[in-house]
């Protein structure tokens, strides 16, 4: 018999520095979490990354990471990829038992969230809070700038009051803007891509509907403007303008094409403010639940930056990003051209891949790549480029697209990793309500 191939010098070196999971169920002992405490000490936000949205053990894992982030080192803040709006009423029922678990999900409107796992997270987090005295309870906060009802009608609501002729347009305005993000067709991604190259054509002017688009977007940024110059001592007057700054960004994005970089990289960009809104108190620290493709902390194009590069700018080692992969198994994600959720298959990674390179140290594990960087041999592979797998909310032209990688430097990108060995789809809550992708398929389904 030949002998078995040897490991090579990185697949050693890398088996060294993982910290061997224990489990991925929320729930259980937290010890094997314990090397983090040192790998975390100083940072003021994580980021929880997720290479899909729809896998079950990424959530799961996430959960039991919010435990040990919230028991163990003192985090105040759990902020989700949804609306800032409508988390209003999650962090409501997890802060003061308003309502119920099941219902503020609902209402919450995203699909891609509305699952089993994520209902067992908000309940974990009113039941920690329960006896809690009010100022130490964990908050629950949405970052994503999406054109919501609990938003608009807060503010129209209050101009109702005061003002019902600039209640009436604010309203016209926002039923102009309002675009719904559940099905993305074939046929429309085509003509959105004739639509942006036409429009970068010298002297083309835009056309009705994008002039309707222009003019309603001034609207609201009138509007909100107007609410912060005239403050009253009213609960209306601040609800609404609590709501005002994001309606107002959500309304600028839905200004620029569906499917060009622009309203991706605002929509960045209005994250990281919307974080930088939640941590404005100084102790205050935060756990962000959000793509990979948005944590990471180095710049996504040339030109612009992601959130977690934002981050990385206003807080430098005060910010984490993990990044969460897989190596083989299922996940959900909306199926191109429907509204119906469908359950995708990854095969096991291929030979030289993020993935697969994990995969040879064995088992579920993370790896602390700040510490890891220390070593020479790690250092080299962290500097170097890697192909990761990297799925959003919508999923098109599959199985084609299965060994779809993109392009990361890791050493730049993210500070740690966690690598699951196999996964399944996450679990749709039975009669879910409200699906929809929000701002997500404008950004390419991140």
């Amino acid at each position: 018999m030949s002998p078995e191939p040897q490991p090579d010098q990185l697949t050693t070196t890398l088996a060294n520095h993982t910290i061997p999971l224990h489990s991925t169920d929320p729930g259980q002992a937290l010890d094997d979490l314990t090397p983090l405490v040192t790998a975390l000490d100083g940072v003021r936000v994580v980021g929880l990354g997720e290479a899909t949205h729809g896998t079950r053990e990424f959530f799961t894992l996430k959960h039991r990471l919010v435990e040990f982030l919230v028991t163990q080192l003192g985090f105040t803040v759990f902020a989700i990829e949804a609306g800032w709006s409508s988390c209003r009423a999650v962090d409501d029922y997890v802060v003061h038992g308003t309502g119920s678990a099941a219902e503020v999900l609902a209402k919450l409107g995203y699909w891609t969230w509305d699952t089993e796992e994520v209902l067992a997270l908000i309940e974990w987090l009113r039941a920690h809070n329960a006896d809690l005295p009010l100022d130490q309870r964990v908050r629950f906060r949405g970052v994503d700038p999406v054109l919501e009802r609990a938003g608009t009608e807060a503010i129209a609501g209050y101009l109702d009051t005061v003002d019902s002729d600039r209640a009436i347009a604010f309203r016209q305005a926002v039923k102009a803007l309002r675009v719904e993000f559940t099905k993305l067709s074939v046929g429309r991604i085509i003509s959105e891509t004739f639509r942006q190259l036409w429009r970068k054509i010298p002297g083309v002017r835009p056309g009705a509907a994008q002039s309707e688009v222009l003019a309603a977007r001034a609207v609201v940024a009138e509007t909100v403007a107007w609410l912060a110059a005239h403050p009253a001592d009213d609960d209306g007057w601040r609800e609404a303008e609590w709501h005002g700054w994001a309606v107002d960004r959500a309304a600028e994005i839905r200004t620029l094409p569906t499917l060009g970089q622009a309203g991706g990289h605002l929509r960045d960009r209005t994250m990281a403010e919307a974080l930088r809104r939640i941590l404005a108190e100084p102790d205050a620290r935060a756990m962000v639940w959000a793509h990979n493709g948005h944590l990471a902390a180095a710049t996504r194009s040339s030109k612009e930056a992601a959130l977690g590069a934002e981050l990385r700018d206003w807080l430098g080692d005060g910010y984490y990003a993990l990044a969460l992969v897989t190596n083989e198994g299922g996940f959900q994600a909306m199926k191109l051209g429907t509204s119906e959720l469908a359950e995708f298959e990854l095969d096991p990674a291929e030979a030289g891949t993020l993935e697969w390179q994990l995969a040879q140290a064995g088992g579920d594990h993370l790896v602390d790549l700040r510490g890891a960087g220390a070593d020479p041999v790690v250092r080299e592979w962290l500097d170097g480029k890697q192909r990761m797998r990297a799925y959003g909310s919508v999923i098109g032209f599959w199985p084609a697209l299965k060994k779809e990688t993109v392009a990361v430097r890791l050493g730049a990108e993210f500070d740690g990793i966690a690598y699951l060995a196999r996964t399944t789809r996450a679990r749709p809550r039975t009669g879910q309500a409200g699906r929809k992708s929000g701002a997500d398929s404008r950004s390419g389904g991140v």
